[in-house]
């Protein structure tokens, strides 16, 4: 597996520098280098796929949750979004909680510099899809972008119910209690249906929108996309990386396909995807010497 060069100038030192001058200069030869080594190519590409994750949110004000800091450090800590957490009482109303603030927070969240690039390649018409793992919908303010943005995991907007699969806009008094609510559009039928107070996917959950996603895949795959950028997410969920490696094996067919992984982070090793640039940025970044 080739492993590509990372686009890196002075290594890790950039991020504990304190001389503003030093950071200057740094600045602007890693911008140059960015866009010599990137931009130049990707002006020539017209069918770009993006995977994207929580790193293209973080600058609105949406966590990454590998951190829970904040309003999601709980004691249930990664497993707060894992299917397990309706096991016990305590662990729902940990869910309810950190879910409700999590709404709050996306629900008045502005588009990122690295929206607004994806947007603006979307609006080239040179941005084929957008997968993204995020859940907090921001793309759905950018017109040219949510069209053809597929949402891996959900969305924080909705929430949806366990028999009848409504879909209903999310209401943060309904997570106020772990009582059981009945659905609006079923309840008539059978007092026993309840609104599933989840939309977004769980870890570990079964994705009810697999075949949508995979539908979406082969569509794209069938326009012969030329480019694959992959930003702001560590690329560990299974079914990610199997979408990722497929989209790459089908853009390394052809000879002047490109693949670039955008992320402060290292590129999982053992993920079986070939990268021809590794930018080691965070999104934003990136968008501000691109755009």
């Amino acid at each position: 597996m080739k492993a590509a060069e990372p686009v890196n100038v002075v290594g890790e030192l950039v991020w504990h520098a304190h001389w503003g001058e030093f950071r200057d200069v740094y600045y602007l030869l890693r911008s140059r280098q960015i866009w010599n080594v990137c931009w130049e190519n990707l002006t020539k590409k017209k069918k770009i796929v993006v995977f994207a994750g929580a790193g293209m949110s973080v600058s609105a004000g949406i966590p990454d949750f590998r951190s829970f800091k904040g309003v999601f450090k709980t004691p249930f800590g990664s497993d707060i979004f894992n299917r397990t957490i309706y096991n016990t009482d305590e662990g729902t109303a940990a869910f309810y909680s950190t879910i409700t603030d999590l709404y709050a927070l996306c629900k008045d969240a502005k588009p990122t510099a690295f929206h607004r690039l994806l947007a603006k390649l979307a609006e080239e018409k040179r941005l084929l899809r957008l997968y993204t793992q995020n859940i907090d919908a921001i793309e759905r303010l950018l017109p040219p972008l949510w069209p053809i943005t597929v949402q891996l995991h959900g969305n924080i907007l909705k929430m949806g119910c366990t028999k009848c699969s409504a879909i209903l806009d999310f209401n943060p008094t309904v997570f106020e209690s772990t009582s059981p609510v009945p659905c609006p559009q079923c309840s008539k039928v059978q007092e026993s249906r309840v609104i599933n107070k989840k939309r977004p996917l769980l870890y570990n959950d079964d994705n009810p929108d697999e075949e949508k996603i995979k539908a979406a895949l082969k569509i794209d795959l069938n326009q012969r996309p030329d480019a694959l950028f992959v930003a702001g997410t560590t690329l560990t969920i299974p079914s990610v990386i199997e979408y990722t490696r497929v989209m790459e094996q089908a853009i390394h067919r052809n000879k002047k396909g490109l693949t670039v992984w955008f992320n402060k982070d290292i590129a999982p090793p053992n993920c079986g995807v070939e990268w021809d640039r590794d930018v080691r940025m965070a999104c934003d970044d990136i968008a501000n010497i691109m755009l």
